[in-house]
């Protein structure tokens, strides 16, 4: 689609590519002439040049602009280039399978606005280097840097939080019967759901689950034994104990489990529709 210049609002993250070794490693790593030559060839061999000089990025991934000859805007978004991802996933990056099946889900069933997906290759060793989606530019910039809701002006709120009503209500219109992620299913317009991938791969993939109580319980034990464990270096810097704040968390299970609910039906959540951060 047609639109202003995502990397407009750009700007600080540009400033911290230096201080950023992880996404700056994986800026290099890749091979930006193969992911030029997929995208034209995705869009009827239009050239196409991907912005080198500005990138943007989330916890787990890079962004990349890429435009084409007629002014069309696509958005590249990459796995980070981390030996841990590889590791826990094996040649296939299962987390980008289920953000595309979610999206392709989102877009065919509501009115929520997500981009289109033009094309994706979840294999580490593809001839981009990375995993990758390609997507519609969608204007707008990240709602990024303030305190929780202080960040979004006075004459906005209103309309921010009706805007994410609304998105809630479309998401509890449609219920699954299981817990998990989805996934591509065998035919086009299908998803599955299937087992859940930590996206920091902090521990193994776990589920789907019919009951949330034992949800609840797998993932509080699970986040136990990686705090406990020698691939987490220390606890002693955090303002509070994870290994603790888990065990307080499977003790409260059978008290905030609704038993009416507790076999579904389930629905799709987002992990940033929360207050505060949370293991």
């Amino acid at each position: 689609m047609k639109s202003e210049l995502p990397s407009s609002t750009w700007s600080e993250f540009t400033r911290n590519l230096d201080r950023d070794p992880v996404r700056s490693k994986t800026f290099q790593a890749l091979n930006l002439p193969a992911l030029e030559s997929v995208a034209s060839e995705k869009r009827n061999n239009t050239p196409c040049t991907i912005n080198k000089s500005q990138y943007a990025y989330g916890g787990d991934n890079l962004i990349l602009e890429l435009v084409f000859e007629d002014k069309t805007i696509w958005i590249a978004r990459l796995r980070l280039h981390e030996p841990k991802f590889l590791e826990a996933s094996g040649d296939v990056d299962k987390v980008t399978e289920s953000e595309v099946a979610t999206m392709q889900f989102l877009k065919r069933e509501t009115n929520i606005p997500v981009p289109s997906v033009f094309w994706y290759d979840a294999r580490y060793k593809n001839e981009v280097g990375q995993p990758y989606i390609l997507m519609e530019a969608m204007p707008g910039k990240r709602l990024w840097g303030g305190p929780l809701t202080k960040y979004i002006p006075a004459e906005y709120e209103e309309k921010v939080y009706q805007q994410f009503a609304d998105i809630m209500l479309q998401l509890y219109s449609h219920p699954f019967p299981e817990i998990g992620m989805l996934y591509p299913g065998e035919r086009d317009g299908e998803e599955r759901i299937g087992e859940i991938v930590d996206q920091h791969a902090r521990f193994p993939n776990y589920g789907p689950f019919f009951d949330s109580s034992t949800f609840y319980q797998t993932r509080c034990r699970l986040v136990e034994q990686y705090y406990s464990s020698d691939k987490f270096p220390s606890t002693e810097s955090m303002t509070s104990n994870p290994v603790e704040e888990a065990k307080y968390k499977e003790r409260a299970i059978p008290y905030i489990v609704d038993s009416a609910y507790q076999r579904g039906p389930f629905y799709l959540a987002h992990p940033d529709f929360q207050v505060s951060p949370s293991p």
